[in-house]
């Protein structure tokens, strides 16, 4: 099971070596995406004049779960994230 973040969600939505082989590797596994991602995620877009709604649905529809933050989640995140 991994924990993507939004890093890795640009490379994903850009298209770059780094995203096409993180996704390759996603297809293999579980993966889950945290709720703050959505919020950067749709700040990214704003900035780089995408539709936010676009690529959080994306997400949401790629993801096995959007995972909301508690204290537990927030302690445990660093042992689900790709590097």
């Amino acid at each position: 099971m991994y924990l993507v973040d939004t890093s890795i969600w640009v490379e994903i939505f850009r298209n770059t070596e780094l995203g096409r082989a993180v996704g390759k590797k996603l297809s293999d596994f579980p993966y889950f995406t945290a709720s703050v991602s959505l919020a950067e995620i749709s700040k990214r877009a704003y900035l780089d004049n995408l539709d936010p709604k676009e690529l959080i649905s994306k997400v949401e529809k790629t993801s096995d779960g959007i995972l909301n933050s508690s204290r537990l989640s927030e302690q445990m995140a660093g042992k689900f994230t790709i590097h």
